[in-house]
């Protein structure tokens, strides 16, 4: 085999120890070779034990990364749950408009939407309603609520609103249902603004019930109803009632002592017989006014004697399903 000098590039005999010509060391040259060789070997070890520890490290972290996310994940979801359980149904209503009005393009809920952004917003509870002529019935052990005499939802009145299921109708045709929390977190991700600015808006037309509702509309047209509501609360004589899209206040035997009143957003219609000129009482007129809630409510229900009033004959009235 050939040799040569890794010094001076001379031609060696195979055997050569040294070189002849310039005397390098051919056996020190080896060893240093071979010696050179081992020390890769030792820092590729030292190089994949490092890599080890720093995959276990980035495991580590992304674990706990992961971890922490989860748990917060845990904690905001019951933090949220906790929130819609604590909800009055006016509060779980403004929920479902803002809901509604951005996942359905529904015209009457758009309507019912902008009304609730303007503070007018009427929320009744019934087992059953006549929504514009279409008669609503809630399901076994639920309640539907309508709003603004325009859209309704229905829930089970047995359970917390986490555990039910809202059933949003336009009274024509159901949109769709959603669990109250899944409704929240859409509506707290993409329009949390607006159902603040629904839930804060001065509502002041639903903190009044049907039966006071109903104490407004008859003294609109007549100062002296007090003497009728007792004589029917003593004798149990059903007063109010509902039909065809109309409550119906009866306090006497003819027709000048009816009262038909229905909701339309913040006001109420109102039809009576008005005497008033009339030669008798088969002769009257029907009028039919518009007057809207937060007037009627300014001029009998101000004072704490008007309140007492007001709240003393609704709590007389003899009702039958509202």
């Amino acid at each position: 085999m050939t040799k040569f000098c890794p010094n001076c590039g001379k031609k060696l005999d195979a055997a050569a120890k040294f070189c002849p010509y310039c005397g390098q060391n051919l056996t020190h040259k080896k060893e240093t070779s071979q010696s050179s060789i081992s020390l890769p070997t030792r820092s590729s070890k030292s190089r994949t034990h490092n890599s080890k520890k720093w995959w276990i490290l980035l495991v580590s972290v992304i674990i706990l990364v992961v971890g922490g996310i989860f748990t917060y994940k845990l904690y905001e979801n019951k933090q949220q749950i906790t929130a819609v359980n604590k909800m009055p149904k006016k509060k779980l209503a403004d929920l479902t408009i803002v809901y509604t009005h951005q996942h359905y393009n529904n015209p009457s809920w758009n309507k019912v939407y902008h009304q609730a952004l303007h503070g007018n917003l009427m929320v009744q509870r019934h087992t059953h309603y006549n929504l514009n002529g279409v008669n609503i019935a809630a399901q076994k052990d639920h309640y539907i609520y309508v709003i603004n005499n325009k859209v309704v939802f229905s829930t089970n009145k047995n359970k917390a609103n986490s555990d039910s299921t809202l059933t949003i109708s336009d009274g024509k045709k159901v949109l769709g249902t959603v669990n109250p929390v899944t409704a929240y977190k859409e509506v707290k991700k993409k329009n949390w603004n607006e159902f603040q600015k629904v839930d804060n808006s001065k509502s002041f037309n639903s903190n009044f019930s049907i039966r006071q509702l109903a104490i407004f509309a008859a003294l609109s047209h007549s100062a002296d109803i007090e003497q009728d509501v007792n004589f029917n609360y003593e004798n149990h004589t059903q007063d109010l009632k509902y039909k065809n899209g109309y409550y119906i206040l009866q306090l006497g035997g003819d027709g000048v002592s009816q009262t038909q009143f229905k909701l339309n957003g913040d006001e109420l219609i109102i039809k009576y017989l008005d005497p008033i000129g009339a030669k008798d009482n088969a002769d009257a007129p029907q009028k039919t006014i518009h007057v809207t809630i937060s007037d009627l409510a300014e001029k009998y229900y101000q004072t704490s004697e008007q309140k007492a009033y007001v709240d003393k004959l609704a709590k007389k009235l003899v009702t039958q399903g509202i």
